[in-house]
């Protein structure tokens, strides 16, 4: 029922906007950086049965930078003889909406280790398939590697144990 005093109102939400919405449901995050604009607009009959529209400002949302790291697995187990090597892969995933630089390393995870290993090595697996290839970046674990991982977007890493020939067959070594 239109009455001559009610005031129909209606939003209207820019089209700016409407692409932004979609563009985060398809990959979960608004990069960092976004501008979103919106404005908003009032069409309404006013009391004399005029016709009116209005407009607000322009509010301009820049989207922050939101950073986050995930690891997985969160364990490995191998199982290597004595004057072997472990290797033990991980993926690192940037859960943030924006590239980052993470620092990744490796220590003695505080159990009790029955050998001390001949090397302990973190490797960038840059083709992720589980194997140290020639020029693969690789660091003394306690020192650690960088890594640029863009938003989203996983690395591989592989931290190498070498196994002293002297150890024995149950030997175990922890670490974190």
């Amino acid at each position: 029922m239109n009455h001559p005093t009610s005031h129909r109102l209606r939003i209207l939400v820019s089209l700016a906007m409407l692409a932004v919405s979609f563009a985060s449901a398809q990959n979960g995050l608004t990069p960092a950086g976004t501008q979103i604009r919106t404005q908003a607009s009032a069409l309404f009959v006013d009391s004399a049965n005029v016709p009116r529209e209005t407009v607000s400002n322009v509010v301009l949302t820049v989207v922050q930078k939101v950073t986050g790291v995930a690891m997985t697995p969160a364990s490995v187990q191998r199982s290597t003889g004595p004057g072997g090597e472990g290797l033990f892969p991980f993926t690192i995933t940037n859960t943030g909406n924006a590239a980052d630089a993470v620092q990744v390393s490796s220590s003695d995870s505080g159990s009790a280790p029955t050998f001390t290993p001949l090397y302990h090595t973190l490797v960038h697996d840059e083709n992720c398939n589980g194997r140290i290839d020639p020029g693969e970046p690789t660091s003394p674990a306690a020192s650690g590697l960088v890594l640029d991982i863009d938003a989203l977007a996983n690395a591989c890493i592989l931290v190498a144990l070498g196994v002293p020939v002297g150890a024995e067959a149950a030997a175990t070594r922890g670490f974190s």
